[in-house]
């Protein structure tokens, strides 16, 4: 390379590398700006909550989706998600309390299997 074609070429690399100095700080305010500006709770609450997630297989779930006091029931696979059922909060069955699920509740009934083996080999 000649000295003209060098210095054309500091000057092209130049000007792309003041570009990105312009443009990356600009992107970063941008994002910033706009995850502030996101689906905001209301009044401290959360419009939109994951109740339950149950998979299905490697790449298929159900989801049940708390829309204020709607649930949705979406089936999410790869490619798509749909909607399988809706429904209001209060059509929803209670669980019962000693079939309530999570840690909680095979540790109650773990502690109550516990305390029956011990009262049996105490009779």
């Amino acid at each position: 390379m000649t000295g003209p074609d060098q210095a054309n070429l500091f000057w092209e690399a130049a000007k792309v590398f003041l570009t990105l100095l312009l443009f990356i700080p600009f992107i970063y305010l941008a994002t910033r700006f706009y995850a502030q500006k996101g689906l905001r709770a209301v009044e401290g609450r959360r419009r939109l909550s994951v109740a339950e997630v149950y998979s299905l297989g490697p790449r298929q779930k159900l989801v049940l989706l708390e829309v204020g006091q709607r649930l949705l029931l979406l089936g999410v696979t790869d490619g798509a998600i749909n909607v399988l059922l809706e429904m209001d909060q209060e059509d929803l069955p209670a669980l019962p309390l000693e079939e309530a699920p999570g840690f909680a509740g095979k540790l109650r009934k773990a502690l109550g299997q516990l305390t029956d083996s011990r009262e049996a080999t105490d009779d």
